[in-house]
């Protein structure tokens, strides 16, 4: 048995190339989707500039939002957890006693260990404890993604999410002769570049703390217009990043919770302290992010050559205990007060969407 998670879906389809930064000072190599805490973030920046900052917070804490992952058509894609999940390919022996039945169980496990998407249906098979069986051409190009139907095997029909690091050169490289207006030498970057078609862009979920809470939901589609011509990512006064959205309603079949056995998160988590013990134990997986980078602050240039405080969160598809009751936290990080910038916060999101699921036992 299982019961319906509800969402909305909002999809960004790009109008032009677009760059996810790893926050890194280098820009030559950058994420492949749009974090949760950025999406958050720019939401809440929108608010304040067609509303004031006067309610904020309470439109910060009516609603949660999951990282961007990719679609393709009609096809949505979610995070393969990083444990919990039984993903078997077509000749993988349950138990590889020749040589063959071991070559081709290292070659399924090489294949997995790629996988870093699953669509909405098999994901919802994975979240029941059912094992996902696929076929070498339900996969991408790149191996990545699996579709629940085969993918088109012919040049220029399979759709893929391209991307490639283009030389640029920084006119303004942010030093004081430069701002004095002095001569100085340009400084050339690397920059990474995605290409959507038009066929694929990212999408993300909202799940409203109140289900019938309408007036939050019409301040996020207030904000998504205005960041429709703003941009998302990075080098956003580049031309990039400009996009239009959508949005619709989305379910997502999952266990009823007395039936699951853990919970993976669709977005970024910030444990509270008292949640470290049980977010860390032995029944969980996780992988480690530091977020920090620039102030994008556009009303005051200065404080753009600024970098926030850092912290470490718990990337998508982490796994933990599901009686373990986590919530997450919000944080500001805001730097120490500067003559460059009038400080105000800077909220990032830690609270992430929960599922809980099934964790596949190999005895089934």
């Amino acid at each position: 048995m299982s019961t319906t998670a509800k969402f909305w879906a909002v999809r960004l389809q790009f109008e032009s190339s677009v760059t996810f930064s790893s926050g890194k000072p280098d820009y030559a190599r950058g994420q492949d989707h749009l974090y949760s805490d950025t999406i958050k973030s720019a939401m809440a920046s929108a608010i304040v500039k067609l509303k004031g900052a006067a309610d904020l917070m309470q439109f910060w804490d009516a609603f949660f939002v999951s990282s961007a992952f990719p679609f393709v058509g009609d096809e949505h894609f979610l995070p393969t957890p990083l444990k919990g999940f039984q993903i078997r390919f077509a000749g993988q022996a349950a138990n590889a006693v020749t040589a063959e039945e071991k070559a081709a169980s290292v070659k399924s496990r090489k294949k997995t260990a790629r996988l870093r998407y699953l669509s909405k249906s098999l994901f919802e098979q994975g979240l029941q404890g059912k094992t996902i069986r696929l076929q070498e051409d339900q996969l991408s190009g790149d191996g990545s993604l699996a579709s629940e139907n085969t993918w088109p095997t012919q040049t220029g029909e399979r759709p893929e999410f391209s991307r490639a690091t283009t030389q640029r050169v920084n006119v303004n490289a942010g030093n004081d002769d430069a701002i004095a207006g002095n001569a100085y030498d340009p400084e050339p970057f690397f920059l990474e570049q995605h290409f959507p078609s038009a066929k694929t862009g990212w999408y993300f979920l909202v799940q409203l703390k109140d289900a019938q809470d309408m007036a939050t939901l019409a301040l996020i589609k207030a904000a998504l217009r205005l960041l429709e011509d703003e941009g998302l990512g990075t080098a956003k006064s580049r031309g990039m990043g400009h996009f239009t959205s959508s949005l619709q309603a989305w379910t997502l079949e999952i266990p009823k919770p007395d039936a699951a056995s853990h919970c993976l998160n669709l977005s970024l988590y910030c444990p509270e302290k008292d949640e470290l013990s049980s977010a860390f134990g032995d029944n969980g997986a996780w992988a480690l992010l530091k977020r920090g980078g620039h102030i994008a602050v556009t009303e005051q240039q200065d404080a753009m050559r600024l970098r926030k405080k850092s912290i470490f969160m718990l990337s998508e598809g982490s796994v933990f205990p599901y009686a373990a009751n986590l919530q997450g936290k919000w944080v500001d990080l805001r730097p120490q007060n500067s003559a460059l910038w009038q400080a105000h916060a800077i909220l990032r999101e830690g609270r992430p969407i929960f599922l809980p699921f099934v964790a596949h036992q190999p005895s089934t």
